[in-house]
């Protein structure tokens, strides 16, 4: 009884644990009740903290081309180049 009493406890301790992206969106909240609801509701919401910035990512390739011819030899054969352009460094 005393082993399912301390398994319950090691279960339910990170649930009550905070965010801290929620704790510095609701730190301005000075009532409790209002603190509460503000870090229960942004809980809720996905994590803004480790969303990694849109600038990280390279831009899609622009002036795609996509050629295909068909070569009969003993039968049909596709053969298709793409080309694009990227910026540089991606």
């Amino acid at each position: 009884m005393i082993y399912s009493i301390l398994f319950w406890f090691i279960l339910t301790i990170p649930t009550n644990s905070q965010r801290s992206d929620c704790v510095s969106v609701c730190s301005h909240i000075e009532d409790d009740r209002a603190y509460g609801k503000c870090i229960s509701d942004c809980g809720k919401s996905p994590r803004k903290d480790n969303v990694p910035e849109p600038v990280y990512y390279p831009q899609p390739p622009a002036n795609v081309s996509v050629q295909t011819k068909v070569v009969i030899d003993n039968g049909k054969i596709l053969e298709t180049t793409v080309a694009w352009t990227a910026q540089p460094g991606t």
